[in-house]
């Protein structure tokens, strides 16, 4: 032995620090241990010494410091904190002199060994841990006298004295740390709580221990909710608890008990399950003082008497908590609840189990409403129970029985399903006493003998719950119900089933309406029952069946689908008595042979039941219809199924309007039927067949959509004795042969039905080479092929109306000539149509539908007349995946119009080719006001079309420079824009369509380059197409002519007055071009020539890059006041003679082209006569850049135009007479003023100087009636 002491010469605090003891080296199991003034820490390390004395502080904040031998002490501060202290052995003491923390603190007592730690005042647990305090051995103690609160709200601690232990926890008064358990076990072994009065624990998991002799002394705990007390081999009581709601006990072991003579009320108000337990011979669990055991949702209490156990609760006469299970298990094993006269749990949750010898005593209980009796392998009688409505009784085990002899009547009153059953050779349910089961929705009841039990009913004479199931399933298993003569369910839940030998004994029962019997495995019988209607009868099982003798007719009235159902070889449904089956909407019923079964019906003469499903399926499967000749269903809902071998047998059969016939894995023929208007046909799996000769015309007249359709290689429907199909709105009919099945239509020559849809997809073909006539006014019909599939519509011309035709991939439409008529299309991507195709008035707008792109090949020629539309979408550079193209072997003939689309943004000079013409045949023909070169906007940008595009005869669009394709002028603030001044939609209406620009190089100007308009030049339109920036004025460079000769240098002409407005319309222009208006002020420009020059990316344009394009456009108007038209071909003149010709053709209605209404206010008045008076003059016609010898003025100047425009016939013939017109007009007799001035007898300077004079201005204000009066030599002179 030797003593180390300490020196701190190591860090001076550390325990473990070897350099801080006297030995330079950490103290041993051998060391007296004795630390001076210094305080010390113990942080780590097991560490096992003789004895210690400190006169300082000693801090454990982890690992453990045990003392063996002797007396130990500490005069400072004692600190564990997560550490342990222990003194093991006889003579070893530990004695803290100082003050006490202890926090998650170690403290063992072991082998006689004592902890005095009385300076303590508190303990705490730790965070998520589990602390121990433990005294082992005889003699051995841990002294916490000063403690007096235990707390912890996430930890837990564990006080056990054992073996003789004592553990000291006197002033402790209030336990509130969660998971505390506190037990003494064996004999001597003692707890101290004596000044404990109330323990309760936020949680479950506190609890009380007491075994073999141990002594949890808690004299003063009166509340120990929550809590759970356990006795193991000993006698226990604790009196003085009062309350203990939520908490369990439990006694274990022979001769054990536990008595709580304190308890009288119990509430298990804690979500969970609590337990009341005595286990073992003998054992009691004594709780006579409780009267009242309550809870509430969602908690549980099970209250078990265990192998001989004792459950005292003969003081109990309230019992209302929810899931209670009572549980007598095992030979004298009983709960005694004597005083006990009502049960009724609110949920169906609570039980009373007697199993194997058990007891549960209730000699004064009569109502257990909503309650389960449970009796296992024994005998049990209940008599004086009188309600246990929406209870349930389960009887388990050989022989075992179970007798409700004062039950009478009993009501299903409960959400769920309650369940009466007997399961075991000779187990008895004896109900015998009760006579009425009633229910409620949503309720349901089972009644179950299973395995040779049997149910007992044979009082019951009313039986009108919902949802009852009754069962017997096995050899020997009986449900009684030999007194039921009604058993009438509202709704279609009840069912009665034997199987496997059982038996439902109904010997009078006639009337079972809306149930379900079912046979398994057995033969059965029910000969009077008379009325089943709206219910089902299912037979399952080889060589099973049912005989219903008594049914002669069957009625579905009930919502749902009913079954009538044989399954399983051999097994038969005989319903060979019944002569009627009807329903009504919206009710169904299935017939059923499967698997070899046989539904017999051949008694059956009338069926006209909605929606009946007659299905036989499996070889050797037979529904027998031998006797139906007429099946029609209002609706389009029955169906007549054969497959795998099946038959349905309907030998006279003839009409089956409505209906669907399918056939699968199989070959079927009805050759009788010839009535199957609005029906349905499907043949499905390789080589199925299905041939329908007796059937030869068709009409799809009940609203939906009708199918014939064969799928699988080589399955055929077989329609080739229809010859006509028709139908009408809003009916359909889908005609579809897929996966390599064959439609065949052969003999088909009319098709005059709406909404009629072909699809012949993956190698099927629907073959028509008789069709004469396709014709479908609501154009909703189409011919669809995909992937190898073939449509043959025979070699003649066939004209479609409202039909499309879509080839998808590597689909062929054959045909001779097909003609698109009203509502026809011409769609799809990838496919071929072998035929001549005329688009007479459909249109061709290729793509899967007619938003996306496609591509088809014509092997024939293509025709399109000027009906007919074509529509191109672009959405990118592949033809097919992203662009139409159509692909002709053969002719190409175009007319109507073309609509182009797109969703891309391709580069400039990008080329599609939307019709593919093999060989070196031309086009013939144009698109509609389309010649070559022709521009579309399209979504903003410029394609140009060609018919020598590609390889020199192809369809082409080029993306090309933005170019000005529409130039114009309008009468901006006339009667045909509203006289409105402002730019808008309404100006297009006041576009002046007998006038033309004059280009640079044109030649000589003409009328047709000049207005009369009385506002001048008011208004220009250029339609530019292609990208640009914002649009104005700056954008363009305006001059007029300076003088009225000759001048064809505009480069010498004066800037005219600005624009009041140039105003963009996005898409108004021509082909969607933008419409840039330029609007000037009345005036601004009259009588005057004006160059309008759309800046371009050139020096004449100033390099101009906002336009986008890529070269200036310049074009001229010219504007001459007044003027008809009658001048010269050098000089547009305003005269005289324009008065007068305004004067001789006035009138209301003036078109926009009349050259009299100069004011263009849709009159000829005075006003226009005044115009012409107030402008007279002449404008120089002019010829910019080589100008081509001047025509003559009545061929040549534009002036027969102008005036055939103004005449009211419009006819060619008045066109050409309009300068022999004027010269009527002008002339007294003899030769006109033409044929003089182009004799040459009369200068046509003459005419202008005549017309001057007459137009001079009066300042005396005669008119000009006067004037010509005055001087009639002059005129004269002209005649």
């Amino acid at each position: 032995m030797l003593t180390v002491t300490w020196d701190g010469g190591g860090d001076g605090v550390n325990w473990t620090d070897p350099l801080n003891w006297s030995t330079d080296s950490l103290p041993g199991p051998a060391d007296d241990v004795v630390i001076g003034a210094a305080n010390v820490i113990h942080a780590s390390g097991n560490h096992t010494i003789l004895n210690l004395t400190s006169g300082g502080d000693l801090s454990i904040t982890g690992g453990s410091i045990t003392v063996t031998t002797g007396a130990s002490s500490v005069a400072g501060t004692l600190t564990i904190n997560a550490g342990t202290l222990q003194a093991n052995g006889a003579t070893a003491t530990f004695a803290a002199n100082g003050s006490v923390s202890l926090t998650h603190a170690g403290l063992f007592a072991l082998g006689g060994g004592q902890l005095d730690l009385s300076n303590a005042t508190s303990y705490a647990q730790g965070t998520f841990t589990t602390s121990t305090v433990r005294a082992d051995g005889a003699a051995s103690i841990v002294d916490l006298s000063g403690v007096t609160s235990i707390t912890g709200t996430t930890g837990a601690i564990n006080i056990g004295a054992l073996a003789g232990g004592s553990i000291n926890l006197s002033s402790v008064t209030t336990l509130t740390a969660r998971d505390t358990n506190v037990s003494a076990d064996g004999a001597g072994s003692t707890v101290e709580l004596s000044s404990l009065a109330t323990w309760n624990d936020a949680t479950l998991l506190s609890s009380l221990n007491v075994a073999n002799g141990g002594d949890v002394q808690v004299p003063s705990l009166t509340s120990f909710e929550r809590g759970t007390i356990s006795v193991m081999n000993m006698t226990a009581a604790f009196p003085v608890i009062t309350d203990f709601d939520a908490g369990s006990l439990f006694v274990a072991g022979a001769g054990s008990s536990l008595t709580m003579a304190g308890l009288t009320s119990y509430d298990q108000n804690f979500l969970s399950t609590a337990t009341f337990q005595a286990n073992g011979i003998g054992s009691t669990l004594d709780l006579t003082a409780l009267t009242s055991i309550t809870n509430s949702t969602t908690n549980a209490i099970d209250i078990n008497a265990l192998a001989g156990g004792t459950v005292a609760l003969g003081g109990l006469t309230t019992l209302t908590s929810r899931d209670t299970d009572v549980t007598a298990d095992g030979s004298g094993s009983v709960v005694d609840l004597s005083l006990l006269a009502s049960w009724n749990d609110a949920t169906t949750l609570s039980s009373l189990n007697v199993a194997n010898g058990g007891d549960v005593q209730v000699p004064i209980l009569t109502s257990f409403e909503r309650g389960t009796i449970s009796v296992t392998n024994m005998t049990a009688a209940f008599p004086v129970i009188t309600d246990l409505d929406a209870g349930s009784m389960v009887v388990t085990g050989a022989g075992s029985s179970l007798t409700m002899a004062g039950l009478t009547s009993y009501d299903q009153s409960f959400p769920g399903t309650a369940l009466f059953q007997a399961n075991g050779i000779g187990s008895k349910l004896d109900l015998t006493a009760l006579t009425s089961i009633t229910n409620s929705t949503p309720n349901a009841l089972d009644i179950n003998a299973l395995a040779g039990g049997e149910v007992e009913l044979d009082g019951l004479i009313t039986l009108t719950a919902r949802d009852t199931d009754v069962r017997a399933d096995g050899s020997g298993s009986v449900v009684d119900l030999s007194l039921l003569a009604i058993w009438n369910d509202a709704t279609t839940l009840s069912s009665l089933t034997v199987a496997n030998g059982g038996d439902v004994q109904v010997p009078i029962l006639t009337s079972f309406e809306r149930g379900t019997i079912n046979v398994t495995n057995m033969t059965a019988a029910f000969p009077v029952i008379t009325d089943l209607d709206a219910g089902s009868m299912v037979v399952t099982g080889a060589g099973s069946s049912l005989t219903m003798t008594g049914l002669t007719s069957y009625d579905q009235s009930f919502p749902g689908t009913a079954l009538f159902q044989a399954n399983g070889i051999g097994s038969k449904l005989d319903l060979t008595a019944l002569t009627s089956i009807t329903n009504s909407t919206p009710n169904a019923l299935d017939i059923n042979a499967l698997a070899g079964g046989e539904v017999e019906l051949d008694g059956l003469t009338t069926l006209t039941a909605r929606d009946t499903d007659v299905n036989a399926d499996g070889s050797g499967s037979v529904v027998d219809l031998s006797l139906l000749p007429m099946w029609v269903d209002a609706t389009a809902l029955s169906s007549l199924t054969v497959a795998n071998g099946g038959n349905v047998q309907v030998p006279i059969l003839t009409n089956f309007e409505r209906g669907r016939i399918n056939v699968t894995n199989m070959t079927a023929a009805f050759p009788v039927i010839t009535d199957f208007d609005a029906g349905s046909l499907f043949v499905t799996g390789a080589g199925s067949s299905l041939t329908m000769a007796g059937l030869t015309t068709y009409d799809q007249s009940i609203s939906g959509t009708a199918t014939f359709q064969a799928s699988g290689a080589g399955s055929k429907l077989d329609l080739t004795a229809l010859t006509s199909i028709t139908n009408s709105t809003p009916n359909a009919l889908d005609i579809n042969a897929l996966a390599g099945g064959e439609v065949d239509l052969d003999g088909l020559a009319t098709l005059t039905a709406r909404d009629v849809d072909l699809t012949a997809d993956n190698g099927g073909s629907v073959t028509l080479t008789s069709l004469a006539t396709w014709t479908d006014t609501a154009g909703l019909s189409s011919a669809l092929v995909s992937n190898s599939g073939n449509i043959d519509l025979g070699l003649a011309s066939l004209a479609l109306e409202g039909v499309a035709l879509r080839p998808q991939s590597s689909g062929t439409i054959d045909g001779g000539t097909l003609q698109l008529d009203a509502g026809s299309q011409l769609n799809g991507n990838g496919g071929t149509v072998n035929a001549n195709v005329s688009n007479l008035v459909g249109s061709v707008a290729l793509g899967a539908n007619t938003a996306d792109p496609g591509e088809v090949s014509i092997v024939g020629d293509f025709a399109q007349s000027a009906g007919g539309t074509f529509a191109v979408n672009i959405d990118g550079p592949t033809a097919g995946a992203d662009y139409d193209q159509l692909v002709v072997q053969g002719t190409v003939s175009l007319d109507g119009p073309l609509t182009i689309a797109r969703n891309y943004t391709p580069a400039i000079g990008e080329t599609w080719t939307i019709i593919d013409n093999d060989g070196a045949d031309p086009v013939v023909g144009t698109f509609e006001l389309s010649p070559e070169g022709d521009i579309y906007t399209v979504g903003g940008l410029p394609f140009q079309l060609s018919y020598v595009g590609g390889d020199g005869n192809d369809v082409t669009l080029t993306r090309v420079e933005n170019v000005v394709v529409g130039r114009h002028i309008f009468y901006n603030q006339s009667k045909f824009d509203g006289f409105s001044p402002d730019p808008d939609a309404a100006d297009d209406n006041a576009i002046a369509p007998d006038k033309v620009p004059l280009f640079p190089g044109g030649g000589p100007a003409m009328f047709a380059n000049i207005t009369s308009y009385s506002r001048g030049i008011n208004g220009i339109m250029v339609d530019l197409s292609g990208p640009h920036g914002a649009i104005s004025a700056g954008d363009f460079t305006f001059v007029m002519s300076n003088q009225t000769g000759a001048n064809n240098t505009p480069s010498t002409w004066v800037a005219a007055p600005a624009p009041t407005s140039v105003t963009v319309r996005s898409g108004a222009g021509y082909r969607s071009a933008d419409r840039i208006e330029i609007v000037w002020a009345a005036g601004a420009v009259s009588n005057r020539w004006l160059q309008i020059l759309s800046q371009g990316n050139d020096a004449a344009g100033g390099n101009n890059t906002n336009t986008g394009l890529p070269a200036s456009d310049i074009f001229y108007f010219g504007n001459r006041i007044g003027d008809t038209g009658t001048g010269s071909p050098t000089l547009a003149i305003t005269s005289a003679l324009d008065e007068i010709a305004a004067r001789n053709n006035a009138g209301f209605g003036a078109s926009i082209t009349n050259v009299f209404d100069f004011d263009r206010s849709g009159l000829v008045n005075a006003t226009d006569q005044i115009v012409a008076r107030n402008n007279g003059g002449t404008l120089t016609k002019i010829s910019i850049t080589n100008p081509p010898a001047a025509p003559l003025p009545a061929t040549g100047d534009g002036s027969a135009i102008g005036w055939s425009l103004a005449l009211d016939s419009g006819t060619e013939a008045a066109h050409e007479a309009a300068p022999a017109t004027v010269d009527s007009r002008l002339s007294a007799g003899g030769e006109s003023i033409d044929d003089k001035a182009n004799a040459g007898s009369l200068p046509m300077s003459a005419v202008v100087e005549v017309a001057d004079a007459l137009f001079a201005a009066d300042s005396d204000g005669e008119s000009i009636e006067w004037l010509l009066g005055d001087d009639e030599a002059l005129l004269d002179d002209l005649v």
